[in-house]
């Protein structure tokens, strides 16, 4: 899954993703070496709810940013520097978020053809 997400961790100014499920489970977590989080257990579990309804959003801080973007299996969270490029993160999240889709078992004789 770290593959996936190479074009936005590698883009200028970005610090980490995040990628969480429905229910506040992290899916995919990697971070900038100069982003420091205490060490121990960090929980995203009050967080989803307020994401609830949320499509897209781009939080602003002093000084920095956390770019928010619903997909089929959860919420792709960006932390990044202020300068970032939100049209450029915003190109490279559209062409991420198609690959991003929850795994379903194949149905019926489906599953003996698949494509390569």
């Amino acid at each position: 899954m770290k593959e996936m997400f190479k074009d936005i961790v590698n883009m200028d100014g970005v610090n980490g993703v995040i990628l969480l499920s429905y229910e506040g489970g992290v899916l995919f977590e990697n971070y900038s070496a100069s982003l420091s989080f205490p060490s121990g257990r960090r929980d995203w579990l009050g967080l989803v709810p307020a994401l609830d309804g949320i499509r897209e959003a781009d939080i602003v801080y002093e000084g920095a940013r956390i770019y928010v973007r619903r997909s089929e299996i959860g919420y792709l969270l960006v932390l990044m520097s202020s300068f970032v490029s939100v049209a450029m993160l915003r190109l490279n999240c559209d062409i991420l978020l198609p690959s991003l889709k929850p795994v379903q078992g194949s149905k019926g004789i489906k599953r003996f053809f698949k494509k390569k």
